[in-house]
C-alpha cells in the first residue's frame, strides 16, 4: 500500500513539473513572438523615416490597408509611393509608448504612441500619434496587414 501511495505521489509531482515546464516554455515563446512584433513595428517606422520603399514592401502584406491621421485610406501601393516621393524630411519617428501587444495565434495587435518630428519648407513640426497595427505571421515572419493612426491633440 505504501508503494502505491509513493508511486501516486511521484507521478503527480512529475505531471505537475512537466505542466509547469510546458507553461514556462509557452510563455517564453509568447514573449519572443511579442518582441518580434515590436521589432517589425519599429522597423516600419524607421523605414518610413528613411523613405525606404523597398524595406516597407517586405514589411507590409500585399493586402495592407491603413487609415492615416487624416482619415485617408492607404493601400500598399500608395504607402510605397508616399515613401518614394516623401516631400517632408522626417527627422525621427520615436516610439514613445508601447501600450499593448497581444498575440492571437498567428495574429498580433499592437497599440502604441509615436512622435513624428519633421522639417518642411517653412520650419519644423512635431506631432504625436496613437496607432494600432495588425500583423499576421506568414512563412515564419510577421507582416503588417492593417494600421490606423490618430493625431493626439496638443494639451
Amino acid at each position: 500500500m505504501k508503494r502505491l501511495i509513493i508511486i501516486t505521489v511521484l507521478l503527480t509531482v512529475s505531471a505537475v513539473t512537466v505542466q509547469a515546464q510546458d507553461s514556462a516554455q509557452t510563455e517564453l515563446a509568447s514573449n519572443q513572438q511579442q518582441e518580434q512584433v515590436v521589432r517589425v513595428s519599429r522597423a516600419f517606422f524607421e523605414a518610413l523615416r528613411r523613405g525606404d520603399a523597398a524595406a516597407l514592401g517586405t514589411m507590409v502584406a500585399d493586402e495592407f490597408l491603413s487609415i492615416d491621421s487624416n482619415g485617408a485610406r492607404v493601400d500598399k501601393a500608395a504607402l510605397l509611393l508616399r515613401a518614394q516621393n516623401q516631400r517632408v524630411e522626417v527627422n525621427a519617428f520615436l516610439t514613445r509608448q508601447m501600450a499593448s501587444s497581444r498575440l492571437y495565434g498567428d495574429t498580433a495587435v499592437l497599440i502604441g504612441k509615436v512622435e513624428k518630428r519633421a522639417r518642411t519648407m517653412p520650419g519644423q513640426y512635431r506631432n504625436e500619434f496613437a496607432y494600432t497595427q495588425v500583423l499576421v505571421k506568414r512563412d515564419g515572419r510577421w507582416q503588417i496587414v492593417a494600421s490606423q493612426e490618430s493625431k493626439i491633440a496638443n494639451n
